[in-house]
């Protein structure tokens, strides 16, 4: 069967899983084209470097992928049924090792078959398929309830090492740059000499009478001697009252005046925390000096640390190409600059216990889902949500027993974590659609409202999803953010082609749809998303809960969450998000 770029299908219905599975590429062109095969995990990591399978490393631990090198070509034999659980995907890639570029191939060859076997997929690629790409993936075998394929021909302008980051590998240049030097071997200490024999002593003579002599440069006047201070007297602790104005000053090791003092010359380190500054009028260290460290610590000296930022002279300017940093009291906290505002400092990341707080109810939740957004690598991400609820007629006995309101409870706490402002894009549809007012902490509670069933009358009884589906595209048409749709319905979706069509153009755009089977059946085209052809990205997962309310948070969460880390890795390869 011949494949088209965007296909895929589940993998069985073209060859048998259970025996030895060939995959081979093939590229004509000038170049010299090296092959790979990553196996990574659930992040869409390579988690095991054994995993990867290329002209240096021929196989797996256990030989469950192999590879066979030709003339610009490469066979991959595998057995999917011995591959670990821990690896979800096999990614098929090939890159340019040299110069050239993708765009410039003849032809790219893509088949799959059973070892021995005709070819059961083919696909056939050429130049003007590509651009600027040195490193392409040609073709995806991933487990999804079953093993399946995607025919996926995109890449990155980077090449092999553009692969590697964005699988976690790393490249041998780089290993070699980070790995610890060698330590040198010392070299053998020299073999003593043996000693020769000593020359007679000459008779004593007087010694003669050494005169001074007159330096020709006169020395410098002496200061006049201080009295004697006791070394390294105890200092006054911070907040505590220093010597004023005025005051005869403490010697070397004693405490310094600090305010309204001159800063050390530019390129020398500051006073530490809670260290008084020397006395205005006082000497300051010069450049490259040994400053002294120590007031009341001993009169200890260092060298001055070139790594601690530092300060211009009091009044000055930095030197040309030296970088500006940050006043600092003697707090070790940045100063306000003179005359104008504080300096902004990094927010500190709110938890999203705390953020639940004001909605004691939900705050259970909390931990469910941060230890699924840890898990799945998602503790930081940001993104909007959006909740699509069903409210034809045949949803009436979800609404009337609380178990609408119920998923309500359960999703905004997502919409709390990913997005900034904490609140949950919502649309009721039926056959008509009714896009309402964002649900957040102070409303939650009524995003069903006590009319609803006014509501379901007026938005007529049957399913007619590409209508709100039509309104949610146009809703975000130009957002860079990524966008994560939970779209609840209980099945009974009749026209399919029109959402297939919307599903294609959606995948263009950083959405991605989680349709969740809620107390339903009959859900046809939503258990047969990944057959889709034809779309940019997977961008839509499924799953049916027989009864929500009966779900752990713990089960709910993980499936929730299972499929949009995948998505959000792909999509942010693609450059469809920021």
């Amino acid at each position: 069967m011949e494949i088209q770029r965007g296909m895929r299908d589940k993998l069985e219905k073209y060859v048998d899983t259970t025996k030895m599975i060939e995959v081979k590429l093939n590229i004509v062109g000038n170049a010299v084209y090296d092959f790979s095969c990553f196996g990574v995990d659930i992040n869409n990591k390579l988690s095991d470097d054994r995993y990867m399978v290329f002209y240096n490393q021929k196989t797996s631990p256990n030989g469950e992928i192999e590879y066979i090198e030709g003339n610009n070509s490469a066979v991959f034999k595998v057995m999917t049924n011995s591959i670990p659980a821990a690896i979800q995907k096999l990614v098929f890639t090939a890159s340019i090792d040299g110069v050239g570029t993708m765009g410039e191939i003849a032809a790219h060859t893509i088949s799959v078959n059973n070892e021995g076997a005709p070819p059961a997929l083919t696909a056939h690629l050429q130049g003007t398929s590509f651009n600027v790409e040195k490193a392409i993936i040609s073709i995806e075998l991933y487990r999804k309830n079953e093993w399946r394929f995607a025919l996926t021909a995109s890449g990155f302008n980077g090449g092999i090492a553009d692969l590697l980051h964005y699988y976690g590998g790393t490249s041998a240049e780089e290993a070699a740059l980070t790995a610890p030097p060698e330590p040198e071997t010392p070299p053998e200490p020299p073999k003593p000499e043996p000693p020769k024999p000593e020359p007679p002593k000459p008779a004593a003579q007087p010694e003669p009478t050494v005169q001074p002599v007159r330096s020709e440069i006169p020395e410098p006047p002496q200061p006049a001697p201080q009295p004697e201070q006791p070394f390294a007297q105890p200092q006054p602790q911070f907040g505590q009252p220093q010597p004023q104005f005025g005051q005869p000053q403490a010697q070397f090791g004693q405490p310094q005046a600090q305010f309204g003092m001159p800063q050390p010359q530019f390129g020398q380190p500051q006073p530490q925390f809670g260290q008084p500054q020397p006395q205005f009028g006082q000497p300051q260290p010069q450049f490259n000096q040994p400053i002294n460290q120590g007031y009341g610590y001993g009169g200890h000296t260092q060298q001055p640390n070139r790594g601690m930022p530092v300060q211009p002279p009091f009044g000055g300017q930095p030197q040309f190409g030296q970088p500006v940093p940050p006043q600092q009291n003697m707090g070790g906290q940045p100063s306000q600059p003179f005359g104008g505002a504080p300096a902004p400092s990094a927010p500190k990341k709110v938890s999203l216990e705390k953020k639940l707080s004001s909605a004691p109810a939900l705050v259970s939740l909390a931990k469910p889902i941060m230890v699924q957004l840890e898990k799945k690598n998602l503790t930081d991400t940001t993104a909007r949500v959006a909740l699509v609820m069903d409210i034809t007629g045949s949803m009436y006995m979800a609404y009337k027993n609380g178990v609408v309101q119920e998923i309500v409870n359960k999703i905004l706490p997502l919409a709390v974590q990913f997005d900034d402002d904490g609140a949950l894009d919502f649309w009721y549809y039926a056959k008509t659609f009714d896009h309402r007012p964002p649900v957040d902490l102070n409303n939650y509670q009524t995003a069903v409202p006590a009319d609803w069933k006014d509501v379901m009358n007026g938005l007529g009884g049957s399913n007619n999803e590409p209508a709100v589906m039509e309104d949610v595209i146009e809703f975000y048409r130009g957002t860079s953010q990524p966008v994560y749709i939970i779209f609840i319905t209980d099945g009974g979706m009749a026209k399919k082609g029109e959402i297939k069509k919307l599903m294609k153009q959606a995948s263009e755009m950083p959405l991605f749809w989680q349709f969740v089977g809620v107390d339903g059946s009959n859900y046809g085209l939503l258990e047969n998303l990944d057959e889709l052809e034809g779309r940019f990205v997977d961008n839509a997962g499924f799953f049916a809960l027989d009864d929500f309310m009966a779900v752990s948070n713990d089960e709910l969460y993980d499936r929730l969450l299972n499929e949009f880390p995948i998505w959000l890795n792909e999509v942010k390869r693609l450059g469809l998000i920021r």
